[in-house]
Formats: C-alpha cells, structure tokens, sequence
C-alpha cells in the first residue's frame, strides 16, 4: 500500500477512452430480452483508481473503480468525464454545474433540510433571476442589448432593440429566435420535457394542490372529476372564467353581494340558447326581450296557454284554429281598426241574437262614402239606432210616384219557418240597390225609398190641394157656405 498523505494530488498519465455519446448510455442503463442489462465499463484504459477491501493483486470483486473517459460527439472537443463503475453515497449537499440525469431507477426524496417536520421540496433556486435581465440574488448580468449588432461568437445572445426582438449567434451569424416577450418572465416555473427537451411531459400524481393558476395550455384527455364533496373555487377565490364546449349543472347560484358579487342575478354576456325548457320559478324578466324576427314565441303545436302584459304591439294577431278569442273582458282599440275579409263574432251569450259588441265611441270608416257595413252575401240582421242618417235621398220627378206605387205587386217568402208576404223587388226595381259580383239578394236602398216616398207624399199633396180646391169651387157654386 502507497501512503499519499504527503501529497497534494494524485496524478495517473495515461490514455483515456473516448466513447461516444449514445454508447455512455448504453454502459450505464441497458436492457436485454427485457431484463436490466448494462453494458458496464470493460475497458477503462490504464489510468485508474481501485477501491477495495482486498488485498489481492490485482483486487478481486467487490471493489470501486474511479476513471477517466472522454465524450465523442462530432467535432465538438472532447469533454472529460470522471466515471464511478459503481453507487456512491454523500451525507451532504451535491452541486452541479451542469445537469444531473438518472436513466435508471426513481427520484427519492425523503424529507426537507431544516428538521423532522420539514417536507421534501423542489426549489427553484434562481427564481429572482430574469430570463432577460437577470439579476436576483447572484446579481446575474443582463443580456447584452442595442440597435447593431456585436460581432458576436457562438452561443451569445443579443437583443435587438428596433424590433423588441432576440438573436443568437450559431458562430457565423446571428439567428432570430422570437421576439422578447415569448422570453419575458423569470425562472420560477418547472418545465416537464420529453427527451427533445422541447415537447411537455406526461405527469401521473395522485391528489394534488394548486396554490395558484392551473393553466392547461393544450388538450385535457380524460374527465377531471373531485370529490363530490368538493368545489371548483369558492365565493373568496373564484375563477375568472371558464370556457366550455358543454356544462352540466344543477343549479347556477350568484355570487353572493359581501364578497364582490351582486347576489341576485347571473350575467349571460351573449346570446343563451335552450334547447330544452325554460322554468322561472316565481322570479321575473326585467329587460326587453327580444327575439330574432324568425322566431316565435310557441308555435301552433305548442301553444303558451296566456300572455298577461300590460302592452303588447303586433303586426298580426293569428291563432292556430284560425280566430283570435278574447273572452271575459273589453278590448280598447285606440287607434284604426281595420278589417280585410274579416269579421267580428261574439259567443257565450244566450239566446244567439242576444249576443253583442259593445263600442264606446264612434266607428268611421277611413274614407268617406268608400266602405259599407256588411254586404249582399254578409249582411247584418238588423241595425236597432236611436236615429239613423242617410247622406242623400233618391228624387224621381220624372216619375208617376201614385202610379207606380199603385203597381206595386206582393210575394210570399219562407222567413224563420212562416210564409210571409213582402214588397215583390221587381215591381219597384229603381228602389234597390244594385247588385255586386257574387251577391244573389236583393236589397232596397233606403236613400232612394226615402226618396221615392217623399215624391209619393208629395204627389198626393198636390192631388189633395187641386181636389180641394174643386170641393171649395162646388160649394160655392151650390151656394152651401
């Protein structure tokens, strides 16, 4: 045995083996057939350190070897590595430069460092640091900046600040990477990779606890269902919003008015459509609602079974059976009424010719001598008025009014089951109205018989007159006064 206490270093010259990249891998973490198999460290060159409790020459197994390899990796130099063939064990703390990579076996993690009651954790150690400004604790320099561009070698970073954006130089120019927002931030997130180092990584946990925002930035897989005990936020840490191709609830509750809620409605910000049925449970619409002008409100399958409003504008009033029912009330019509081969019935009321619509002012038609009240197929029973009124009556002094009416001829009509006689219309056929085109009836025109009665009255007037005048004339002469 070799005492090297009285030594500074221990120096081994020799060879070392250059392996490349991919095959380092292969010796430390292997599998054949499916069993763990490395390929391990059979030739380690001849400059190397044994560990072991032997005394044999050379040590048998079980001993540690320490040695040098260097890594092939194109034409990149060659870096060394100091290599252990076997586990190692530190009481303390590890400290790496670079990475720290285990291609085989778990990550454990027992407790934290302050004392028993402390939990395992992942630090971030450089969370204070800028990605592009750096600084934090370690004071770490900022990326170089400017409007031209430095020489430049491989590796460095530069931003150009014309256009807000970031470059590295690749050793011959400079290469655009993106602007300087996709790199803003500092180094406080944990980044799960896949093996490209770019791609993001599956994670598989049990329950757990999110202090802050829960961003997914891509695809949700499979259903993400809590305790049913549990709910997504409270009235004190509520979400912002939720974006969602379908949502089932049971019920949608406000947010109460104490902790910046209104505590009496929900805000939908966009059209709602329900497909299904819409309950308001003795609440109340407290704005205009307003549909699109080809939509309706029931149809004539589903009808609404009323309507209560204190106005209701329409540019048409229809019913699935045709007619339109007001039953039990008044209707106040305050502007035109007008009807267009319509009409106006009234039931409920016994006997039928009982049955009545009752108008509070006066009914007009829209222009002067151009409409009448009924028709010769759609005629009124009776008008009942305490005066009625004619714009003109018919004159007929071209006409023996005495003779004609002494023409006048009789029929029997079939009325309500009985015979009864009437005026013949053919004999004073001057005396009716016209007959339109599909109308059968005749009808007397009371202008023209007012008229024609007149004439008669005032034809035997004058007949009375002359034979009075006779009668006055013969007693004279009879000497009778």
């Amino acid at each position: 045995m070799i005492n090297f206490t009285d030594r500074v270093y221990l120096r081994l010259n020799n060879s070392a083996p250059d392996i490349p990249k991919l095959d380092i891998v292969k010796k430390i973490w292997w599998f054949q057939d499916g069993k763990w198999a490395p390929q391990g460290f059979s030739a380690h060159g001849d400059s190397y350190l044994t560990l072991t409790e032997q005394s044999d020459n050379p040590p048998t197994e079980p001993n540690i070897d320490l040695f040098e390899i260097t890594v092939q990796e194109g034409a990149e130099p060659h870096e060394p590595l100091l290599v252990v063939d076997r586990g190692f064990v530190a009481q303390k703390d590890i400290s790496a430069g670079g990475f720290i990579a285990s291609n085989q076996g778990e990550l454990y993690l027992g407790s934290g460092r302050n004392d028993q009651v402390d939990v395992p954790k992942i630090i971030l150690t450089h969370s204070d640091v800028s990605r592009l400004q750096g600084g934090g604790s370690l004071e770490v320099p900022a990326i170089p900046s400017g409007s031209q561009f430095p020489a430049g070698e491989k590796g460095q970073l530069f931003i150009y600040t014309p256009t807000s954006s970031l470059y590295k130089h690749n050793g011959s120019t400079w290469v655009y990477q993106g602007p300087t927002s996709n790199y803003a931030g500092y180094f406080d997130t944990l980044y799960l990779r896949k093996a490209n180092a770019q791609d993001p990584a599956h994670l598989d946990v049990g329950d757990i606890n999110i202090h802050g925002h829960l961003s997914i930035g891509n695809t949700v897989t499979s259903d993400l269902n809590p305790d049913p005990n549990h709910i997504l936020g409270n009235d004190n840490n509520r979400w912002l919003s939720m974006v969602a191709e379908n949502v089932k609830v049971n019920s949608l509750n406000p947010i109460p008015a104490g902790v910046g809620g209104n505590g009496t409605w929900i805000d939908v910000n966009t059209k709602l459509r329900i497909n299904g049925d819409l309950q308001l449970n003795n609440g109340h619409v407290v704005s205009s609602l307003n549909p699109s002008g080809s939509i309706a409100l029931g149809s004539p399958s589903e009808p609404w079974t009323g309507v209560v409003a204190i106005t209701g504008y329409f540019n048409n009033l229809r019913s699935p059976d045709g007619n339109i029912h007001i039953d039990d009330t008044m209707v106040y019509i305050y502007g035109s009424w007008h009807f267009q081969t319509g009409y106006v019935k009234t039931d409920n009321i016994a006997p039928a010719w009982q049955s009545s619509m009752t108008i509070w002012s006066h009914m007009n038609p829209i222009s002067a001598g151009q409409y009448g009240l009924g028709s010769g197929s759609q005629y009124w029973a009776g008008v009942v008025a305490d005066t009625f009124y004619a714009h003109w009556y018919g004159w007929f002094d071209a006409l023996d009014d005495l003779e004609l009416l002494k023409g006048t001829k009789s029929k029997t009509i079939t009325q309500e089951g009985m015979e009864v006689d009437v005026i013949d219309p053919n004999s004073l056929p001057f005396l009716l109205r016209p007959k339109r085109e599909g109308e059968t009836e005749d009808f007397w025109d009371v202008g023209k018989s007012m008229g024609f009665m007149v004439g008669v009255a005032k034809q035997h007037l004058a007949r009375t007159e002359k034979l009075e005048q006779r009668v006055a004339a013969l007693e004279k002469a009879l000497s009778l006064d």
